[in-house]
């Protein structure tokens, strides 16, 4: 899928990333990704969010914190921040999912009993 650069620097904003994060290439491979899985736009958008994030984590956890004398660098914040971020993505991913699926078949039972037709003969 052909992504444009509006969509690539969509995705990179949503997600904190910059080109060297996460490469236009890298980018057209998540879309097409994304495009593998879903149908609808409004999921396919946010699938590519859930899916850079995921490769954004993976990247993340290797940072650890240093402290020496009295500076310090929380880099394990990262990957907490990412997961929260995940978290509102894949939200918006289910909630995309259900309203396109919004003509599904539901399955239940009534919850009245109907009334029995009693037919007498002749």
């Amino acid at each position: 899928m052909a992504t444009s650069a509006a969509q690539k620097q969509r995705l990179r904003d949503d997600v904190g990333a910059n080109s060297t994060s996460l490469t236009d290439a890298e980018i057209d491979a998540i879309f097409d990704e994304a495009a593998e899985m879903h149908t609808d736009l409004a999921a396919q958008t946010a699938a590519t969010r859930v899916i850079a994030i995921r490769r954004l984590l993976a990247s993340s956890a290797k940072l650890t914190d240093y402290t020496q004398n009295e500076s310090q660098e929380k880099l394990s914040q990262v990957f907490k921040h990412l997961k929260e971020l995940l978290a509102f993505w894949q939200e918006e991913l289910v909630a995309a999912i259900g309203a396109s699926a919004g003509s599904a078949a539901r399955f239940g039972r009534t919850r009245a009993i109907p009334a029995r037709v009693r037919e007498y003969p002749g």
